[in-house]
């Protein structure tokens, strides 16, 4: 069978669970069929020695890219998602030391934008298409098939979908509805040709709600088909999500951002592999480490 142009990418700050996550990944898949791993990091926290020992224990082809990062200059600090005490999560579970979490979102989010700051770095740009894990993303079992055929004729390929919700997504989904609204109108897109019928029929009716019950990706291990993607028209509905700034405002992630452009452009947006249902995959390792945040609080 012949193998794709495809590569695997992810963006780490975990430098204890990384190399867990990196040996079983190889182990259960991709020692059978060679894809590239490029493991991008926002500062310089991994060292020339676990750089090499990485690459002699698991692969050369694991290539380390530091990519640097800042908040956009329009949007106000003052207006960053962990200044909206008025919220319980941010309250609860979300204070300044967590900018590193906003920084990400952006990342996972432009999933197109090569090269540009705090996005995916440019030698990703040759792929026709991009799996994005974790560093701590846990391939528990022998996964036999390609996983990059699953998206020959989807968009999107996940690991595995959820879709419920309670008040702390709604609370990480502030505003996304009425920017979406407006993606809506100001590219003349009709709600009734809206390709899913859940959505279509939330934007028809006006009911929020059915949004946020979507079957959304697991995110820590998503497939991309990026010609797919970008020809529907990608880069227009990221355009106004960077321009209000939803990732940094309100902390919206990639399963939303990604997934409401999916459900809007195709009627066959996401497939789901349910490698969670069949015990081949999990979202975390056994023993995780709380993600660290980044050096530099002022960019």
């Amino acid at each position: 069978m012949t193998k794709h142009n495809a590569a695997i990418y992810l963006l780490s700050s975990r430098t204890q669970d990384l190399e867990q996550c990196l040996t079983y990944l190889y182990k259960n898949w991709n020692n059978n069929h060679g894809y590239p791993v490029y493991v991008n990091h926002f500062d310089d926290i991994y060292s020339e020695e676990y750089i090499s020992r990485i690459k002699k224990n698991i692969s050369e082809d694991i290539h380390f890219e530091q990519i640097d990062y800042g908040v956009p200059s329009h949007i106000k600090e003052q207006d960053l998602f962990y200044n909206r005490r008025y919220l319980n999560y941010v309250v609860r579970s979300f204070p300044p030391s967590r900018m590193g979490y906003l920084h990400m979102e952006h990342y996972v989010c432009n999933i197109h934008k090569f090269g540009e700051k705090g996005c995916l770095t440019k030698n990703l740009e040759q792929y026709d298409y991009l799996m994005r894990i974790d560093d701590d993303s846990w391939f528990k079992e022998q996964i036999e098939e390609d996983l990059f055929d699953y998206v020959q004729d989807y968009p999107i390929a996940t690991a595995f979908t959820w879709n419920h919700f309670d008040q702390g997504h709604l609370e990480t989904r502030e505003n996304l509805w009425p920017v979406y609204l407006k993606y809506l109108e100001k590219y003349k897109i009709d709600p009734f040709n809206i390709k899913d019928e859940q959505l279509r029929e939330a934007v028809v009716t006006g009911q929020e709600t059915k949004m946020h019950t979507l079957k959304w990706t697991c995110g820590n291990l998503n497939i991309y088909n990026m010609k797919m993607l970008v020809d529907a028209g990608l880069d227009d509905w990221l355009n106004e999500v960077n321009e209000y700034g939803g990732t940094y405002k309100h902390r919206w992630g990639d399963l939303e951002v990604l997934g409401l452009f999916g459900y809007t452009k195709f009627e066959n947006s996401v497939k789901d592999l349910q490698l969670r249902e069949k015990n081949l995959y999990e979202p975390k390792l056994p023993t995780t480490a709380y993600a660290p945040n980044v050096k530099d609080m002022k960019k």
